[in-house]
């Protein structure tokens, strides 16, 4: 496009075309950006109402990433991640596993569709891989160990995908995390799982303690879970009730409507305490 300016009127007649051009040429990124501003926004405001237990609100906000952004898979992960925490509230009760197991199979089909498009998709990658670990976690718990494992393998190889693409990314260290310590803890405590194992990475618990530590600190979205899972980690696995202390005092200060962090607190302190 040629816009040739002779005079002063016509020269801003010129500039006032060329912003005009630039605009339009400019908008549709413009959008974009202010569009995952907005939504990243919402997933930050609603993921301390999941471990506050305010289920219905911070569901209701992620209710809204999904109209809004239906082919995105944030709002279908983080909506199951509410299922999840109900459940984890009340392991014995399986009366939200179906909704949880729908939920990820959805968030998963969702990433599927992205990743047919383009599958070097890093966070259709991050967020499926996500989806395969937590369905794992929850089969973990139902003793369902092949399925577990299984997932655990493709999420891990999903998340390792995520992480090789850009090791910036500090939401990937939770994953790797999570592998790194269970890989090697639960072979401890369940020793039948070891032989299902022998075609999976060997865990590295003290890794996985760094790597979560990592998220922790510096986690956007993830840094309540990997606190969560390393209080969990040193109060449950390791009977480390010192060290499981500072990350209970953080989580109950933040979260005082969640009735684990609270009872966990309590028994650090009645045991130091005592000891």
């Amino acid at each position: 496009m040629t816009i040739l300016c002779e005079t002063p009127c016509s020269l801003r007649l010129c500039v006032s075309k060329l912003s005009i051009i630039i605009f339009i040429s400019l908008f549709p990124f413009v959008v974009f950006s202010q569009s995952k501003q907005e939504m990243e926004t919402k997933i930050e405001t609603a993921i301390p109402l999941i471990y506050n237990c305010e289920f219905q609100k911070a569901d209701s906000l992620f209710q809204q990433i999904i109209r809004d952004y239906p082919t995105k898979p944030e709002g279908y992960f983080f909506s199951a991640m509410v299922t999840y925490w109900k459940i984890l509230l009340d392991r014995e009760n399986m009366q939200f596993d179906e909704q949880y197991f729908l939920q990820i199979e959805k968030t998963i089909d969702v990433c599927d569709k992205i990743l047919d498009e383009n599958e070097n998709n890093v966070k259709a990658i991050f967020y499926k891989g996500g989806a395969l670990g937590y369905r794992g976690r929850l089969e973990v718990h139902r003793k369902s160990w092949l399925s577990a494992i299984l997932d655990g393998k493709k999420g891990l190889s999903l998340m390792m995908q995520a992480y090789e693409r850009d090791t910036t990314n500090t939401e990937t260290y939770l994953g790797m995390g999570l592998y790194q310590y269970y890989a090697e803890a639960k072979t401890e405590e369940f020793p039948v799982v070891k032989p299902l194992m022998w075609f999976l990475p060997s865990g590295d618990k003290q890794k996985g303690i760094e790597f979560l530590t990592k998220a922790s600190q510096k986690g956007r979205f993830t840094k309540y879970e990997a606190t969560y899972f390393l209080l969990q980690i040193r109060f449950r696995f390791e009977n480390d009730f010192e060290k499981a202390l500072p990350y209970a005092e953080e989580l109950h200060k933040q979260f005082p409507n969640n009735p684990m962090f609270a009872r966990i607190l309590e028994k650090c302190k009645n045991y130091i305490k005592s000891h």
